[in-house]
């Protein structure tokens, strides 16, 4: 069969949700299916630049000239696709996404992207049940990771330390759970915590001899800072509401590819072998504590926790697998037979 040509759109191509959902999926679907693409500049693009592709690929497409793109490709007949990882109609007033998103101007603007596109992909089911009030066509096709970079990496020993890993996205998790975070770090002294690309001073003021900081940098760089990090436990705080509920679990999936046991939500989407869960502030305080002791006393628990969450994402998670999903949608839309 010929190789498919994709046109790609992506907001910010190197940063994480490229990496999980824009150009990380697609470098695996160039390499393993019969597909080219190219990222797309959308100042330089025009009807005529259509005449080369078979569709067209949109990641949270949001500003009016996405919009404009989609409808010069819808009316020469070629299938558009757009890809939403965070429910961007109720952004919370203090992540920073809300100043643009909170707009009611590009919330239309993300409803007609969603309302009219060919085909709709999302991360997770709670996304999905979210946007299928706009559109009942939806896809859920999970995170995954590319198999090329962790497959075989080996797992250092871990260390009396807990790693929490974001952005000031989550300042409101951060407080709500913060004082839960630093009475486990106070009551275990021989323990340290290590803030992962965001370091929320009003809970480490508190604890300042026994935390640490690092800069994410690149989406290369910050995998390779988890992994020398080696923590005992990495925590994930979110509060309950429905922009936290449709998050995918990331910070779990790559907790388990750097071989680290994960505290979360109990979250539809985080209910993965091998995950830790909390209900509630106090819940998460007791289970983090919990998780500190069995890796000083039976350490064998959380050792089990790690091998069950990484054959669930092997089986579940690898690109090799996710991209079926990928390709099949590309394939069904365009009339292309045996996929």
């Amino acid at each position: 069969m010929k190789t498919l040509q994709l046109a790609a759109f992506i907001p910010n191509g190197k940063d994480a949700t490229s990496f999980y959902r824009g150009a990380g999926p697609l470098w695996h679907l160039r390499r393993h299916y019969p597909l080219h693409f190219d990222l797309m500049e959308a100042g330089t693009f025009n009807w005529h630049s259509f005449t080369r592709y078979d569709a067209v690929f949109f990641q949270r497409p949001a500003t009016a000239e996405m919009i404009q793109l989609m409808a010069i490709a819808q009316k020469m007949g070629i299938p558009v696709w757009v890809d939403y990882d965070d429910y961007v109609f109720d952004i919370p007033i203090d992540n920073p996404a809300w100043k643009y998103y909170g707009r009611p101007e590009v919330r239309e603007l993300c409803i007609k992207a969603i309302k009219t596109a060919d085909i709709v992909t999302v991360s997770t089911e709670k996304l999905k049940s979210l946007y299928e009030q706009i559109n009942p066509n939806i896809t859920v096709i999970p995170n995954g990771y590319e198999p090329k970079l962790f497959d075989g990496i080996p797992t250092p020993a871990r260390k009396k330390r807990l790693l929490w890993r974001g952005t000031d996205t989550h300042v409101r998790d951060l407080m709500e759970f913060g004082p839960a975070i630093v009475d486990c770090v106070l009551s275990n002294p021989s323990w340290e915590i290590t803030f992962l690309g965001y370091m929320p001073w009003w809970i480490t003021e508190k604890i300042k001899t026994q935390v640490a900081y690092h800069a994410a940098g690149s989406v290369l760089d910050y995998f390779r800072i988890l992994h020398e990090q080696a923590p005992a436990v990495v925590i994930v705080p979110l509060a309950q509401h429905d922009f936290n509920e449709s998050k995918s679990m990331i910070a779990w999936l790559e907790a388990t590819l750097v071989g680290a046991p994960c505290l979360a939500p109990h979250f539809q989407e985080w209910r993965r072998p091998g995950a830790r869960h909390y209900t509630s502030v106090e819940h998460f305080k007791q289970t983090l504590l919990q998780m500190m002791s069995d890796f000083e006393y039976h350490p064998e628990t959380l050792i089990t926790d790690v091998n069950d969450s990484r054959a669930y994402a092997k089986e579940v998670l690898s690109l090799d697998v996710t991209n079926r999903t990928r390709f099949g949608l590309l394939a069904q839309k365009l009339g292309v037979k045996g996929y």
